[in-house]
């Protein structure tokens, strides 16, 4: 394993309609976020600015080509998270942000 550093996804644009359809189908919490791509030196970081049940959370992704791929850290770049199921949509929509600790949210 690698601890999070890759996970499978899969990308595939749906009419609305299907969308419609698949959240009825949602448990939990709607995750609700803006995304925003930035480059930097060479990579896009995508920056999730989150709403709803998990406002006040910001996370950034990189994507890279290989685990041990080397980049460049903005200093805006905050603290790493990668591993971390908290972090994890599939997390949030049961585990919203609103609802963690103090100490969740300072990352204890």
């Amino acid at each position: 394993m690698d601890g999070g550093l890759s996970r499978f996804e899969w990308e595939h644009e749906i009419k609305a309609s299907e969308a419609f359809e698949l959240l009825k189908l949602r448990e939990g919490a709607l995750i609700e976020k803006r995304r925003y791509c930035v480059d930097f030196e060479g990579h896009t970081f995508e920056v999730d600015i989150f709403e709803g049940e998990n406002a006040g959370l910001v996370l950034a992704e990189v994507e890279l080509q290989s685990v041990d791929e080397e980049f460049v850290r903005p200093e805006w770049l905050g603290k790493e998270v990668t591993g971390i199921r908290r972090y994890y949509n599939s997390h949030l929509r049961t585990h919203p942000y609103r609802e963690w600790s103090e100490e969740e949210r300072a990352g204890l």
